[in-house]
């Protein structure tokens, strides 16, 4: 039910559902595999847990390893964007 809602019943309410979560010709595709050995998966399961990632049918993420992110380029933005989010924190 947690997958349901998640999913089909998300991209109901977003009104995506011709879009998105069903794998058919035609519609965007991000697909995940995750680890299914971990403990507790369902409950308290990160990022860690991921194995790979597909975005629009291209692989993301093989056995853990990126391969369409560059993450120094990543690391970069994030750490301005928080600078600048702190800095109009302390303007406040």
């Amino acid at each position: 039910e947690a997958l349901e809602l998640a999913t089909i019943v998300g991209a109901k309410v977003l009104q995506l559902d011709d879009r998105i979560v069903s794998l058919e010709v035609g519609k965007l595709a991000d697909v995940i595999t995750v680890d299914l050995r971990c403990p507790n998966l369902v409950y308290s399961a990160s990022g860690a847990e991921v194995d790979n990632v597909f975005i629009n049918g291209g692989r993301a993420m093989d056995n853990g390893r990126l391969f369409l992110v560059d993450k120094s380029a990543l690391t970069s933005e994030a750490d301005d964007r928080a600078f600048r989010i702190f800095s109009r924190a302390e303007a406040d």
